[in-house]
């Protein structure tokens, strides 16, 4: 919890990880950003033997796919919480819809939103762009991922030097990831030399409604 993430905590725990570095034999990190973050941190450490191992996934063959004619369906699974907000890009997605109303345009988020969330989303008026659907099992999801022509992968300000796994889920599904992120997040460099998707400035309303252009 948040709670117990504060500065008392680190230094409590910052001992003990110690401790645990300096016998192990090897230290396995899943991305570039990550490695790095840690020799910062943990200086002491031999740096031979930190090793970065990504995630992966095994792709899936299926007939499940998008609509060709219908509205344009992006999907977000998980939850939103901490700096996290869907607001800059269903503002994007308004402002392409006006130029482009042959096509409309639905976010469909499995998993709650929280009402912080929901009333950022309605003071800016997007409230008819989203619809919130309840967590689904896996097997359940997967298939929708598929049907969909987006997938929307949103990273707040905290540990950005990570990638969720969700972004490995939706590289099974074979659909374009849209990932919105901090500038330093390493989820940008996977995108872009995966070529599994884009990931433009969620403040910047103009390279978002290209990447998402009919």
């Amino acid at each position: 919890p948040a709670r117990l993430r504060g500065g008392p905590a680190q230094w409590l725990a910052t001992p003990f990880e110690a401790r645990l570095i300096r016998q192990s034999a090897a230290r396995v990190l899943n991305t570039p950003d990550m490695r790095e973050w840690f020799e910062e941190t943990f200086g002491f450490a031999s740096r031979d033997r930190n090793f970065v191992v990504s995630n992966g996934f095994d792709p899936v063959r299926s007939n499940a796919q998008p609509d060709a004619s219908g509205p344009l369906r992006i999907i977000h699974a998980g939850e939103i919480y901490g700096s996290r907000t869907l607001v800059p890009m269903l503002q994007a997605l308004r402002g392409l819809m006006v130029r482009h109303p042959e096509r409309p345009i639905r976010v469909t988020s499995y998993g709650k939103l929280p009402a912080p969330e929901w009333q950022r989303i309605r003071a800016a008026g997007l409230d008819d762009l989203i619809e919130e659907r309840p967590r689904v099992a896996f097997t359940a999801l997967f298939p929708e991922l598929q049907r969909s022509h987006v997938l929307l992968a949103l990273l707040g300000d905290h540990m950005t030097y990570s990638t969720p796994y969700k972004v490995y889920d939706y590289m099974a599904a074979g659909r374009p990831i849209l990932g919105l992120a901090p500038p330093d997040a390493a989820l940008h460099e996977l995108l872009a030399e995966s070529g599994a998707g884009g990931s433009p400035n969620p403040q910047d309303h103009r390279p978002m409604a290209q990447a998402l252009a009919p």
